[in-house]
């Protein structure tokens, strides 16, 4: 392997799960560094694959990963892929389809269909995060808005979606990352479902006691979020 440059500019590569503001990221460092120098992934056995090659060419490499409350990561991640026919977790229909069941049958069916994508997709997802990366939870240092770690020639962040302007402002910092500009975010409510997207999360409501069943055990979120967070993240979605 060749030593690690110091002095060209790090790849980077954004690599998390599905609806945490990756676009958003990636998005501001094409802008900055360009596009092939940034890399969007979300498969854990590629994000070692980019790794592993950028730093057999001497390359150092930045890891960013966002993470997000899950009911609204799920409820997003739903209304992004219920109308495609390959998504395992989530579809129900064409458009037109899903605009005739009304919002009330959709959130019969986002919670008949959540507890297992939470349980079999997003439980596991820091575990294999850890194992393919070789850093674990108790390497992270707390840095004001985001937490990061270190090893040979990569350098880690971990943010929350909710603090992603505030993250992008305090690791403007770095040497590299100065002059960052959030770009645009990657939003949920395509225009035939932005309605029914609106009214849902206006229906939605779950009681605290079914919150904490289905998505209050995530490593991520104890990691992560505090107790009152959580609490002030999902209120408006809480009743009893």
């Amino acid at each position: 392997m060749s030593e690690v440059a110091e002095t060209e500019a790090p790849f980077f590569i954004v690599y998390q799960m599905g609806k945490v503001g990756s676009v958003s990221l990636a998005n501001s460092l094409r802008a900055k560094f360009g596009e092939a120098n940034v890399a969007h992934i979300h498969p854990h056995d590629v994000v070692l694959q980019t790794i592993d090659a950028q730093r057999t060419c001497g390359r150092a490499v930045i890891v960013m990963t966002g993470f997000r409350e899950p009911l609204a990561r799920c409820i997003s991640a739903y209304f992004q892929t219920f109308a495609n026919p390959i998504n395992p977790w989530w579809y129900v229909g064409a458009p037109d389809e899903i605009l005739a069941k009304g919002v009330d049958w959709l959130i019969t069916d986002y919670k008949t269909k959540a507890p297992r994508h939470v349980s079999e997709k997003i439980a596991l997802w820091l575990g294999e995060y850890q194992r393919t990366l070789g850093v674990g939870i108790s390497d992270f240092e707390r840095r004001a808005n985001f937490w990061t770690a270190s090893t040979e020639g990569v350098t880690f962040y971990v943010y929350k979606l909710e603090e992603l302007a505030e993250f992008v402002h305090a690791a403007s910092r770095d040497r590299w990352l100065g002059g960052l500009q959030l770009g645009t975010a990657n939003d949920a409510r395509q225009k035939w479902s932005g309605a029914l997207y609106r009214e849902f999360l206006q229906t939605f409501r779950l009681t605290r006691a079914e919150y904490v069943s289905v998505y209050g055990g995530l490593d991520y979120v104890r990691w992560l979020y505090g107790d009152h967070e959580i609490e002030r993240l999902t209120e408006r979605f809480i009743s009893g």
